[in-house]
């Protein structure tokens, strides 16, 4: 029996009689004679261990089979998905680009604030730097979703500045939440 199949069932289970191999076969023994290895050491079973050995092995392979099984995932968010426009609806995208708030490299001396721009149109800025935006990349997907749409009422007509998404790189798993404009509607 190889070394790793007897560590693995004999030192977990208790099985296998181990490296002495000197107990006699009695009453309460059974010997492997159908394939060669009787007459090694440590191949002695003890009567039901037969049956615990068999146990072992197939609750190791469910749990084989259990952990190989692929995550869930919707069917219907891609990477192509139009930019969410309810509140509480979601999306995928990819990011097209990373930067300060005008368009500069993040993080260096004299930028200023986080921008993030995505494959179907959408847009998130900041006047602080969001370290989650500065750890993205170009070419990230993104789950992003509407979370606030601005009063109709309150903004003047054709200005639909200020909806905030939520968006998580899947990537790094990191989230923010921002506007799509540097003001809400309404404002400079």
């Amino acid at each position: 029996m190889p070394n790793w199949l007897s560590s693995l069932c004999g030192a977990g289970f208790g099985i296998f009689s181990g490296p002495r191999g000197h107990e006699r076969p009695g009453p309460s023994r059974i010997q492997l004679q159908s394939d060669g290895f009787a007459d090694r050491p440590g191949t002695q079973l003890r009567t039901g261990a037969s049956v615990k050995y068999f146990f072992a092995l197939a609750s190791l392979l469910v749990s084989c089979v259990a952990f190989a099984r692929p995550v869930p995932v919707n069917p219907t968010v891609t990477a192509n998905d139009p930019l969410p426009v309810r509140v509480l609806d979601c999306g995928g995208s990819i990011i097209k680009n990373v930067g300060d708030r005008f368009g500069g490299p993040i993080g260096t001396p004299r930028s200023n604030g986080s921008s993030v721009s995505f494959a179907n149109g959408g847009y998130n800025v900041s006047y602080d730097t969001i370290e989650a935006i500065k750890k993205s990349q170009v070419g990230d997907h993104v789950f992003v979703c509407l979370m606030h749409i601005p009063d109709p009422d309150k903004c003047p007509p054709g200005d639909v500045r200020g909806r905030i998404y939520t968006v998580t790189n899947l990537r790094t798993l990191e989230s923010w939440t921002l506007p799509d404009s540097q003001h809400m509607c309404g404002g400079a």
